[in-house]
Order: structure tokens, then sequence, then C-alpha cells
């Protein structure tokens, strides 16, 4: 839709941002390592608790290790979904890959329809 309501330029343009985003030049991170990627956690943990008035329990390091090697857009999902889940039932929850993957990201029918843009 992009290219038909603003050319090819426009097109390009948007294909470039989400493959940054959530394509394979994402930036990622070796398993268990990263400091920053680490403290980084442990803050949006902190957040977390601040947001919701309780104390976060988040291993950081088994969550690193249990993902492996991926986009750092994907631990910070697994590090709410695992906050979220401890919060909501009082559970610890093993997180995978597979729970976290991106859907693919597209424009929906109409989504640029003239009426929108009156």
């Amino acid at each position: 839709m992009a290219d038909a309501r603003f050319g090819e330029a426009a097109r390009r343009d948007m294909e470039n941002f989400f493959d940054r985003a959530i394509g394979s030049d994402s930036p990622v991170v070796a398993p268990v390592g990263g400091d920053i990627l680490m403290e980084m956690l442990d803050a949006l943990a902190d957040v977390h608790g601040i947001a919701y008035d309780w104390i976060p329990v988040l291993d950081v390091e088994a969550l690193v290790a249990e993902l492996g090697s991926q986009p750092i857009r994907t631990y910070v999902r697994a590090a709410l979904e695992a906050l979220d889940i401890r919060y909501i039932y009082n559970e610890n929850v093993k997180m995978t890959v597979t729970e976290l993957t991106e859907q693919a990201l597209e424009e929906e029918d109409g989504f640029l329809s003239e009426a929108d843009c009156e």
C-alpha cells in the first residue's frame, strides 16, 4: 500500500525499517554475556515493580541463558512476560523463543484508506 500511495521509495523505506527492527539485522547479544543487558533487564524488573507496586522476582542470568543469542527485544519481551506471569499468578515460568516469535508485520487492508486521510 505504501508503494501505491507514496511510491517505490516509501515502500523501500518501510521494508528497510521493519527488516532492521525485527529482521536478521536486529542487534543480538551473545548468550549469558553482556553486563549491560543484565543491568537493563534488572532495571526493567525494577520499573515493573514500581508500576505494579510489588517486589519483582526475576533471575536475569537464567532468563538470558535459557534464551541464548537473540535480538535484544526478545530478551525484553521475555522479561516482561516472566514478570507479568509472576505478578499475576505467582508462578515462575521458563520462557522459550518459540513463545516470543515475532509475528509478520504487514499493512492491514484499508489501513491507509482515503477516508482515513481526510
